[in-house]
């Protein structure tokens, strides 16, 4: 179950979720593979919204919101790195043709869920993999990370949500090689307002990790299961 937490002061709390069904353009994002790899996103939105749509009528809706012209005011003051030169998602790259017929390809760049616009992506400098991109939408905001093997993680969420409790995808594996160093257990996100670290609590095991200017943060760790809840400070 996905709950919320009070604000308490200047902390932003955020709670880790169970596994989710992420779709970019109506292209499953997610799996619990053989190999053991599981991808967990922060938020949920259809969970936070307390959704009761089936799956087939959520994918419909989201792919039916008209592109986003350009970022939303709340979204440039909530993230420094959406005030710079846009760098546009390389879609190419994130959709090859030899893993994605021309078709599909075109269906999914023409006709992104929650109107992502690719144009206005941004990268965060310095993320593990072959990128990070903080993708503004209609009324959404989106974070896109393709790692070095596999397929493209994506979470979004609403504006209030994303500028209040930030992104964050979580990779964990039961076989290290699948991250991109040693661990079982991989995030990526990007933060909010001026914070400039992060407490990532997992049971009693907290680990504080540095935000970068851009927002941007990165933890390593060996343990098995998602965030039970992210502080940024």
């Amino acid at each position: 179950m996905y709950q919320f937490l009070s604000l308490i002061g200047r902390r932003r709390t955020v709670v880790g979720l169970s596994a989710l069904l992420m779709v970019l353009g109506g292209v499953n994002l997610w799996h619990a593979s053989k190999n053991g790899t599981q991808t967990v996103a922060i938020p949920s939105t259809s969970q936070l919204q307390g959704s009761t749509e089936d799956a087939e009528t959520s994918r419909q809706r989201r792919l039916s919101i008209p592109v986003a012209q350009r970022p939303d005011p709340r979204q440039i003051a909530s993230f420094s790195i959406l005030r710079t030169r846009p760098e546009r998602v390389p879609t190419k790259l994130i959709f090859p043709l030899e893993r994605f017929p021309t078709a599909l390809r075109r269906r999914i760049i023409s006709n992104p869920a929650h109107g992502m616009n690719w144009d206005l992506g941004q990268r965060l400098a310095g993320a593990p993999g072959r990128g990070l991109w903080l993708v503004p939408a209609k009324n959404y905001l989106c974070l896109l990370w393709l790692p070095f093997r596999g397929t493209p993680r994506q979470t979004c969420a609403p504006n209030g949500i994303a500028i209040t409790y930030g992104l964050a995808i979580v990779i964990l594996s039961a076989h290290p090689r699948h991250l991109p160093q040693s661990g079982s257990r991989f995030m990526v996100g990007v933060a909010p307002g001026r914070a400039n670290r992060v407490l990532v609590r997992t049971g009693k095991l907290v680990r504080v990790r540095p935000v970068g200017e851009s927002g941007l943060f990165t933890l390593r760790d060996s343990a098995t299961s998602p965030p039970d809840r992210l502080t940024f400070k």
